[in-house]
This record gives structure tokens, C-alpha cells and sequence, in this order.
């Protein structure tokens, strides 16, 4: 028997029709807000021992903006991510699915679990509540100009 490997020949059809059922590699950003964060976010990308530092700009319940201008990975790279803000510390796992030059990164978070997906929900309300009241003055304030 030869070791050599027989894969089957697929055509360019059928593989657009298998792609199209297929999970995508990168994670989907559902239709959710994102709310102004003050807090420390350390990324750190598995196998290659690197940890970048930056400052969270916005968080959301499947993902974040971190500042951070050092940062060069590309798209769909895994990451952990440990957020410090608020006075809680959330690790989470990440993909890289924008990078902003110069700026920062956004991360989607990949495979929550269901109790670091409360903290998150909770965190991300008391953000929500928090940008609403400062809202509030800044609209009066416009509509007085």
C-alpha cells in the first residue's frame, strides 16, 4: 500500500455550496451596542508569548475596541483577552476582526461562558445606564444652542 494521499477531487460548485453552510472563521458581531469604557484591556496571543497592553475604548457583549497603536496582527488571529475595569477582571477568548492602524484593535469574542456572558451582560447595562445619564445633559445642552 503506498502512503501517498488520494483526496477527492472537488469542483468549484460544490464547494461554494459547502462554504455557504459552513461556520465562518471569524466571529460574527451581532446587531448589539458598544459603550464608551474606561479600563486597562491585556492581550495576550496564545503559542507566540506576546502581550500587548491597551486602554478599552468601548465594550460590548460580543466584543470590544481596545487602544492600543503597538498592536499588528491580523485579521482572525486567536487572542485572550483579560479586561480590568469597573473593578472586575474578565478573561475572555477573542479573535482579532478589525485592526485600525496606528489606533487599536477590535476584538469579537469567540466562546463565552455562560457565567463570564452575565458578567459581561451586567457590565455592559451599567455602561448603557451610565452613557444615558450623561447623555442627557449633553442633549439639553444642544437643544438650548
Amino acid at each position: 500500500m503506498s502512503a501517498e494521499n488520494h483526496s477527492p477531487v472537488v469542483t468549484k460548485q460544490a464547494a461554494a455550496e459547502v462554504a455557504g453552510s459552513l461556520p465562518i472563521a471569524f466571529p460574527i458581531q451581532p446587531q448589539n451596542s458598544y459603550f464608551a469604557c474606561d479600563g486597562i484591556a491585556k492581550i495576550e496571543i496564545p503559542h507566540a508569548g506576546l502581550c500587548v497592553r491597551g486602554d478599552i475604548v468601548d465594550l460590548g457583549e460580543s466584543g470590544c475596541f481596545v487602544k492600543a497603536p503597538a498592536f499588528n496582527l491580523e485579521r482572525g488571529t486567536h487572542v485572550e483577552v483579560l479586561l480590568e475595569t469597573h473593578q472586575l477582571n474578565v478573561r475572555v477568548a477573542g479573535s482579532v476582526s478589525g485592526l485600525h492602524p496606528h489606533e487599536g484593535v477590535d476584538i469579537g469574542f469567540l466562546s463565552v461562558s455562560p457565567r463570564t456572558a452575565r458578567i459581561l451582560a451586567s457590565l455592559v447595562s451599567e455602561l448603557q445606564a451610565s452613557s444615558l445619564t450623561s447623555a442627557s445633559p449633553k442633549s439639553a445642552n444642544l437643544g438650548a444652542a
